[in-house]
């Protein structure tokens, strides 16, 4: 806060650029600051939207080692099954159906009814061969079938638009299954010359009939000389019935096994296996509602990330909040302070909250050495403890007991009787006076820290801060946690959200981007803690201490 005069009144110098700068001026400044700092063009632009390719890609990406799995494990657990089936062999015997049309061949006309359209006769002719009947007659022949087992083995099909019928026999031994689709052939084609057989004899019989009902004298006439040539005629046709139909490819005993096919398997496992990962890596993903990248981030507050900071020891202690001097640590801090440096000219940043969606994100370690790096920047800053129900400034930083926040609000506000003048280590190990950032720690634990923290009271004193200091950074609890950090968002320059990345929840961020959007809070972005990502300014200083 820089010093206090002998008249007690505090010296302050604007946070913003020179009051004598022309709008033109600070308007270019800001766009060229933010497109230095890659912030965009302005906040009102928000995050990009990810596409949902994208969003796909970033799944499968973290979710790479399931798909793996999957991928290796169903065609091997495929083949593997595939291998250890009893082999199956298929013979195949190959019927000609035709229709001789012996009946006009003989008596010049058709004497039996028979239908003209091809696929109904395909269909009739498919139909015949697949009667139970010849199953039947083939059980007869072959010891140890029944009908049931030859339905079963046996499978006819139409060769495509031909008149060839493929009789087909699977079976565990080669040769027994080109036995049985020879017999299934040769037994429908007796069946079918059995029954054409049977059904001229009883056209000859009918004819019989009618010329033993003449008189003799008829018989000798024109008429019984007709039915007589008839009968004849019906004779000759009987014994030239073949059934319609000719075994013109007789089954060959297979030498290689039509089933099991371990490769074919393994390929088909292969593809069901990418399909199995990719559905589980996106329902994994959709079940984990983790925030796991800076991506995530951007798309579940709606905000954009001003800074990523890696799992480091110098931030990452839970016991002992850190102020980092030197490393890449400390740049990550300087680039937070200069993004909310050139978020916009239209307004001040005078006062941030800095909170979090839950505890154990990092935001008071966020807090401390954002007010640290703006206060080595030059800047008169104020680090306020708004946490009233779990302080631990005081106690980490080991500052002397004062009356702090709570007891300057008991008090009616008065900020010099909780204030801490805290001495931060140089930048670098330089050998320059020290920095001092003034900190405004919780103080006693009261009863009722929410009313306390909506009071007027507060609010003045948050007005008489952002008045004095150049630069008010506010630490508060986990916005879903309690209701102690709303009116402090309100009343703020900004908010400042920090999640970290792996514990972070969706749910948990939709609600604090519902409240800041409810109380049209000023949100200024988001700081993403346990970053994975090979960031640009860590890379660069570990090159430039190097060297």
């Amino acid at each position: 806060m820089g010093s206090l005069r002998s008249d007690d009144s505090f010296v302050s110098t604007p946070f913003r650029s020179d009051a004598s700068s022309t709008p033109s001026q600070l308007d270019e400044a800001d766009v060229l600051g933010r497109r230095v700092l890659g912030l965009g063009a302005g906040p009102e632009n928000g995050s990009p939207r990810r596409g949902g390719l994208e969003t796909a890609a970033r799944a499968l990406r973290r979710r790479l080692w399931p798909v793996l799995i999957c991928v290796v494990l169903v065609p091997v657990a495929a083949f593997a099954w595939s291998a250890t089936r009893p082999k199956e062999y298929q013979a195949t015997a190959q019927l000609l159906l035709r229709d001789l049309n012996l009946d006009q061949k003989l008596f010049g006309a058709s004497s039996f009814g028979g239908g003209t359209d091809p696929q109904r006769v395909a269909d009739t002719n498919l139909r015949l061969v697949s009667l139970p009947a010849v199953a039947a007659r083939t059980a007869t022949r072959v010891p140890g079938l029944t009908p049931a087992i030859v339905r079963d083995i046996v499978e006819v099909t139409a060769e495509g638009q031909s008149d060839l019928i493929g009789v087909t026999v699977t079976d565990g031994n080669p040769r027994r299954a080109a036995q049985i689709a020879n017999i299934f052939a040769r037994e429908y084609i007796g069946f079918r010359r059995s029954a054409d057989r049977s059904q001229v004899a009883g056209a000859v019989g009918l004819v019989q009939q009618d010329l033993a009902g003449l008189t003799p004298a008829q018989q000798q006439g024109p008429r019984g000389q007709q039915l007589a040539k008839q009968v004849q005629q019906l004779k000759v046709l009987t014994a030239l019935q073949t059934g319609n139909a000719e075994l013109v490819q007789p089954a060959a005993i297979p030498l290689v096994a039509s089933k099991p096919t371990p490769k074919r398997d393994a390929i088909v496992g292969l593809l069901a296996g990418i399909l199995l990962g990719l559905a589980l890596a996106f329902l994994l993903e959709r079940l984990d509602t983790r925030l796991k990248e800076t991506e995530d981030v951007e798309e579940a507050f709606g905000l954009p990330v001003l800074t990523e900071l890696p799992e480091s020891r110098a931030v990452a202690g839970r016991r002992q909040s850190r102020i980092v001097s030197e490393g890449p640590e400390a740049e990550a801090f300087a680039l937070l302070r200069a993004s909310l440096r050139y978020f916009t000219v239209e307004r001040d940043v005078r006062s941030v909250v800095v909170t979090s969606p839950a505890p154990q994100d990092g935001k008071t370690t966020v807090a401390l050495n954002l007010a640290a790096a703006a206060a080595r920047a030059g800047e008169d800053v104020l680090l306020i403890e708004a946490d009233l129900r779990r302080p631990v400034l005081s106690r980490r930083l080991e500052l002397p007991p004062t009356a702090g926040l709570s007891g300057a609000l008991a008090r009616g506000g008065d900020l010099r009787d909780g204030l801490v003048a805290l001495e931060l280590p140089a930048a670098g190990g330089s050998e320059d006076s020290p920095t001092v950032l003034d900190v405004l720690p919780a103080g006693p634990i009261p009863p009722n820290p929410a009313q306390l923290l909506e009071s007027a009271g507060m609010r003045s004193l948050l007005e008489e801060a952002e008045r004095l200091w150049d630069l008010v950074v506010i630490d508060t609890p986990p916005t879903t946690a309690v209701p102690d950090t709303v009116p402090l968002m309100s009343w703020a320059s900004g908010v400042l959200v920090v999640c970290r990345l792996g514990r972070t929840r969706r749910g948990a961020a939709a609600k604090v981007r519902h409240q800041l959007e409810s109380m049209n809070a000023r949100a200024l972005g988001t700081v993403v803690n346990g970053s994975k990502a090979s960031l640009p300014y860590y890379e660069y200083s570990s090159e430039t201490s190097s060297r």
